[in-house]
């Protein structure tokens, strides 16, 4: 149990003092105090969801460059296996 609690809520708290600054309380009184504790929670998953989103932007941003990367090595024409790059002249004319 110490092992998932270490892997799961340490890292929380670490930044929660390291980034925030939350090295001790500055309100008095237990209401207060769950209040200021909440926004701090409340400020920590926003900048998770924000750096989320962010990773998801550019890992979408980095495959389509890698798309558009191999649609230049191929001229612009993505090759499948059964079709031929060139048309037949079939119309008899040249």
């Amino acid at each position: 149990i110490l092992n998932q609690r270490k892997s799961m809520v340490e890292p929380v708290f670490s930044a929660l003092r390291g980034i925030q600054g939350l090295e001790r309380f500055r309100r008095k009184g237990l209401l207060a105090v769950k209040l200021e504790f909440t926004l701090h929670a409340m400020a920590y998953n926003l900048s998770r969801a924000v750096a989320l989103i962010l990773w998801m932007i550019f890992s979408l941003l980095f495959v389509q460059t890698k798309i558009r990367k191999r649609e230049n090595l191929h001229g612009g024409i993505l090759l499948k296996k059964n079709s031929t790059p060139f048309a037949t002249a079939s119309s008899g004319r040249v």
